[in-house]
């Protein structure tokens, strides 16, 4: 969301908001005013009321790292092992199949790595947004947009890209049996 806000002209989105027990990057404290704030939706399940579709933006990540993330925020006392059930993957996954089905939808990885100029060109044409003047937001040398490099967001923010390679053999087959291979663009084995 941060890139997106840095990006492109979207006016006044913030919003304070208070996290116990995490911290803002920017400032360190547990109550902060997020400047895109109100970029940013929830985890809920899509309802057509709420927003129309074609206003969505939807970030997906690897689904395994996404359930490993899920069970840090909802379960971190409970074994990751444990927390991994088929009938939970199935749950994530038909969250994710009804929210992909319907709104325009990025890989977090393609915002983070080489597809970046194109996926961002592509969120500017399908939303209708223009560029922010260079001068607000130089881009990189090379580029058309500015990669946000420094950490945004709130902390204790443990994640890491591709932490399931350190799976056992059986929680992948777990997974492997209830997501199809290549859903969301990812080639799950």
């Amino acid at each position: 969301m941060a890139t997106l806000a840095e990006n492109f002209e979207l006016g006044d989105l913030s919003i304070e908001v208070d996290v116990p027990g995490q911290r803002w990057h920017a400032s360190g404290e547990a109550r902060a005013v997020v400047p895109w704030g109100r970029l940013f939706g929830d985890h809920e399940p899509y309802l057509d009321a709420r927003a129309s579709p074609e206003r969505i933006l939807y970030i997906v990540r690897d689904p395994r790292d996404t359930l490993e993330s899920l069970w840090r925020f909802e379960a971190p006392a409970t074994p990751l092992g444990e927390f991994l059930t088929p009938d939970r993957i199935r749950h994530w996954h038909r969250h994710a199949s009804g929210y992909c089905a319907r709104v325009f939808w990025v890989r977090f990885e393609d915002l983070t790595g080489d597809r970046f100029e194109s996926v961002m060109a592509g969120i500017a044409v399908r939303f209708g947004l223009r560029s922010r003047a260079p001068e607000v937001a130089p881009p990189a040398p090379g580029g058309r947009y500015r990669r946000i490099q420094e950490p945004v967001g709130w902390s204790p923010g443990a994640g890491r890209q591709g932490r399931w390679r350190d799976w056992p053999a059986e929680w992948r087959a777990r997974f492997a049996a209830v997501i199809p291979p290549g859903f969301l663009g990812y080639p799950l084995p």
